[in-house]
């Protein structure tokens, strides 16, 4: 029992961290934000901050995470139907790009290139490797399987950056359904011609719209 509450505690009181360097960098940027102001606006002491954090980085990289996983479950609810499954793949990775619209981590993210690589392939190089060999199975993509993941891992490497060149298409304040379209038109996907390709992008957003009403839905029964 008495573990339970302590276990419970720690938890309330990261969250509580996390949801206060969130305002605190909405509000004044994360440049200007220390372990001081951070324990002060959660109202806890400041030896808190270091039972869950070994520095102001360290945070910086679980609100990052949080952006990147929390809406996952969600969006696999959601997309599960979707009959193509290299649309799946593209859609996914839309609503996590799209997550940071607006996202107080944003600036902090697209300055630290190599943290969001980290986290992006610990996030979606299993799931996705396996969708794409689903692809490949079901006849979606057709040629030699060894080649097409050969080829896939290219394509996620300028994916990789592409995704990076929208975040900072975001910061300088372009619309992230014009910067995702902009951005990715250059990555080659499975040799899909440009005109197919643009399309294939577009038909990514107007999806994506459809599906977040349907999470938001879901949000509001569960919550």
């Amino acid at each position: 029992m008495y573990d339970n509450s302590m276990q419970q505690r720690k938890l309330t009181n990261r969250s509580k961290l996390i949801q206060a360097a969130a305002r605190l960098i909405e509000k004044d940027g994360y440049k200007n934000i220390d372990v001081t102001k951070v324990t002060k606006e959660a109202k806890l002491g400041y030896g808190t901050f270091y039972n869950h954090f070994s520095d102001i980085t360290e945070l910086f990289e679980e609100i990052t995470k949080e952006v990147i996983i929390s809406i996952q479950d969600f969006v696999v609810e959601v997309t599960g139907h979707e009959k193509s499954t290299l649309k799946q793949i593209f859609i996914r990775n839309y609503f996590q790009f799209h997550a940071f619209y607006g996202s107080p981590i944003l600036e902090w993210v697209a300055e630290n290139p190599t943290f969001l690589m980290e986290i992006w392939d610990q996030n979606t190089r299993d799931v996705t490797n396996k969708m794409i060999k689903k692809t490949i199975k079901e006849g979606e993509l057709e040629g030699d399987p060894i080649e097409l993941l050969d080829r896939f891992e290219n394509i996620r490497e300028t994916y990789r950056w592409n995704f990076l060149g929208s975040l900072h298409s975001l910061l300088a304040g372009k619309n992230p359904d014009l910067a995702f379209v902009d951005n990715f038109e250059g990555v080659d996907i499975f040799s899909m011609p440009y005109k197919e390709k643009k399309d294939f992008l577009q038909s990514i957003v107007s999806d994506y719209k459809k599906y977040s009403r349907k999470i938001q839905k879901i949000f509001l029964n569960n919550y």
